[in-house]
């Protein structure tokens, strides 16, 4: 499904990634929903507040 992003627009973005390793943020997700997830480039993504944030243990 095409989705046209607009300047200034705000959305609930994430990113994920695996124990023991650090975060890629080179890309920004619209989507937990394995179906409908859009991909954003991180350097066009402007961080204004993060919601929640937690790293996965190293050991898992």
């Amino acid at each position: 499904m095409l989705r046209i992003f607009e300047p200034g627009e705000e959305l609930e973005m994430f990113q994920w990634g695996q124990a023991g390793q650090e975060v890629a943020t080179a890309r920004w997700w619209t989507s937990w929903d394995i179906d409908a997830p859009h991909s954003i480039p991180g350097q066009m993504v402007e961080v204004l507040a993060v919601l929640e944030g937690k790293l996965p243990p190293a050991d898992a």
